[in-house]
């Protein structure tokens, strides 16, 4: 008996352990799922100021930021240290998120940031009438349509030599250089194209019929609420309110959007809708309330294409007003030159501040006190690049490339009119050293600052604002034409049996009281804005690129535009950017990149409008 207790113990307690050994291994099957991968990034920043930026006057003095300056983070808001985690707990399941970890050498809490975008849930599931994915909390990034929900692109003219903090690391160091050259654009992170968003998506593809659509309910960048800092003599000091941050209002501002896509043989039209509802105020009295509802197709054949979106839209008690762009795509082999042509019409009560259209007629109570920030575009009447949207604006642009062997020509310009006279005030955004005059103010984005009080800052760059003599017995008295052109060309060439790479862009602007089909040069433009920028990508051997850069930039203004009360002359700028690196790879995921640049900046005829100085940056990024 007691053999056959003995021997049914062992077996109970055998089963036991094997059971238990059999539930502990099947436990790490979601684990196996798990997926953590990030970048690091060190950065150093060093600025020594020839003659220091004046920032502001006070009295008869002038205040000057200092002469040297040390950062060692980002001064844009971006994180050192980020790791993004995933995992797939089931078959049709997924979630991730991203922890985020700065140092900003303050002191200070304030500068720790646990989470970037957040906590995110995705969940894809396949079903006999379509398949479905869904898209939940954090911030995604996301698009609908170039009217209702989408960031603008443009025909990727920019230039390489200073770094994004988001650019990627590629596995052939020169490909960032090489994939310019090939086809006029380099690889972006989720940002690019899209616009930020937070709460509720629903997507679902291959329905009956040839349907997709697209459902979102949440936040827009638009829609977000400030947050007020604790006030330590008013909340009590208990683990309930530490590190905690309190929002200005609570009331629920957002926005519900979606897009019902058609498949066509040829293309596909779509239906496309959004509406936002933002409140400006606790007591939810004063708000902005904006709708946009549009059609937008493509069609495609062997030699063109057309393309084009119809919207009509809505903001507070404004009357309901009409948007319309309109284009067609041309091959070589049809129009000897490939062609791009557009057409846009953007009526002045048109507003969607979540859309590619620029909001240049509506006061929509963006705060502009320099402590409350919120400054997210350029506003007034603004001069923008070829193929840009405003709202009370309409015009035509054409885009063209040709290449001669290895030389790569592509060119656009864009003819406008403002359709109503609405505002005396005229904008433009610098373009030489930007980001370098932007980065003056660090973690601010303030308005109408500087020595003259004409500076904005958005993010990582800066416009300018100019005072028009347009105005008389309170009304306007003169329209608003602008003329933009473009031009870009690219060359690549071999050094010790490398491919190096040389490109050229150059930007001419101008905004004046008559039409004219080409930029104007002379003093009947209220402004004439002028930019010449070339880069240099010369590759030493595989691991190391050195870079190089040259910037002139030219605005000059007529006797409209705002007259210093000491010169009795307008605004006469030149910028100028010199810059030296080198990209090293240090290994397989790592690599240094060094950039050194000589910024200067003067206005002859507003003579605190001047500085100079020199700024070194190095970054050392490791992807995994």
């Amino acid at each position: 008996m007691l053999k056959k207790t003995a021997l049914l113990f062992s077996v109970l307690l055998f089963s036991t352990a094997v059971y238990s050994q059999t539930f502990v291994e099947s436990k790490p099957d979601v684990f196996k799922k798990l997926s953590i991968s990030g970048s690091y990034r060190f950065f150093l920043q060093h600025r020594q100021f020839i003659n220091p930026y004046i920032n502001g006057l006070n009295s008869l003095d002038t205040n000057r930021l200092v002469k040297k300056s040390i950062l060692i983070g980002d001064a844009t808001q971006l994180p050192e240290l980020t790791l993004y985690i995933s995992a797939n707990p089931g078959k049709n399941v997924s979630f991730g998120t991203d922890l985020t970890f700065w140092n900003q050498q303050t002191g200070q809490f304030d500068y720790f940031r646990g989470m970037n975008l957040g906590v995110n849930l995705y969940g894809s599931f396949k079903t006999p009438i379509g398949n479905y994915n869904i898209k939940t909390g954090g911030i995604h990034w996301l698009r609908l349509s170039r009217f209702t929900m989408k960031a603008a692109e443009g025909f990727n003219r920019y230039t390489l030599f200073d770094r994004n903090p988001w650019d990627p690391q590629y596995a052939k160091f020169s490909q960032r250089y090489s994939d310019y050259y090939a086809r006029g654009s380099v690889q972006q992170d989720v940002r690019w194209g899209n616009k930020a968003f937070q709460g509720f998506a629903l997507d679902g593809g291959e329905l009956p019929y040839g349907l997709n659509f697209t459902f979102l309910y949440g936040k827009a960048e638009s829609s977000g609420t400030q947050l007020n800092p604790i006030d330590n003599n008013t909340y009590q000091q208990s683990p309930q309110f530490l590190n905690t941050q309190f929002y200005s209002s609570l009331l629920p501002s957002y926005i519900l959007g979606g897009r019902l896509i058609k498949a066509l043989d040829k293309g596909d039209i779509s239906f496309n809708t959004i509406s936002g509802y933002a409140y400006l105020d606790s007591t939810g009295t004063d708000m902005n309330n904006y709708e946009l509802h549009s059609l937008d197709y493509l069609y495609k054949s062997k030699n063109l294409v057309f393309v084009g979106e119809l919207g009509l839209s809505k903001f507070n008690d404004l009357d309901y007003d009409i948007a319309l762009a309109t284009k067609f795509k041309t091959t070589k082999e049809l129009t000897y030159l490939p062609l791009d042509v557009e057409y846009f019409y953007i009526g002045k009560n048109v507003y969607n501040n979540s859309s590619e259209i620029l909001n240049t007629s509506i006061e929509d109570s963006q705060p502009t006190d320099p402590t409350q920030g919120g400054v997210l575009s350029q506003n007034g009447s603004a001069m923008m690049g070829v193929g840009s949207l405003a709202n009370n604006r309409t015009g035509l642009s054409i885009n063209t490339e040709f290449k001669i062997k290895k030389l790569k020509v592509n060119f656009g310009q864009t003819v406008s009119k403002e359709l109503e006279r609405i505002t005396s005030k005229l904008t433009y955004g610098r373009k030489v050293n930007s980001l370098t005059f932007s980065e003056f103010y660090r973690w601010e984005y303030p308005s109408l600052v500087g020595p003259y009080s004409r500076i904005s800052k958005v993010f990582r760059g800066i416009y300018e604002t100019v005072e028009l003599d347009n105005v008389r017995q309170g009304q306007i008295i003169e329209d608003k034409f602008f003329n933009s052109v473009e031009l870009q060309a690219k060359y690549e060439y071999r050094f010790k049996k490398n491919n190096s790479y040389c490109f050229y862009l150059a930007s001419f602007n101008s905004a004046q009281p008559k039409f004219s089909p080409f930029v104007v040069l002379n003093e009947e433009a209220y402004i004439r804005h002028y930019v010449h920028e070339f880069e240099n990508y010369l590759s030493m051997n595989s691991r190391t690129i050195l870079t190089t850069y040259l910037g002139v930039e030219r605005v000059i203004g007529n006797y409209q535009t705002d007259i210093n009360d000491l010169t009795f002359m307008p605004r006469f700028q030149t910028t100028l950017g010199l810059g030296l690196g080198v990209d090293y790879s240090l290994s397989k995921n790592t690599a240094l990149y060094l950039r050194h640049r000589y910024f200067s900046f003067e206005d002859r005829n507003f003579v605190l409008d001047n500085n100079n100085g020199h700024e070194t940056t190095l970054e050392i990024k490791v992807t995994f």
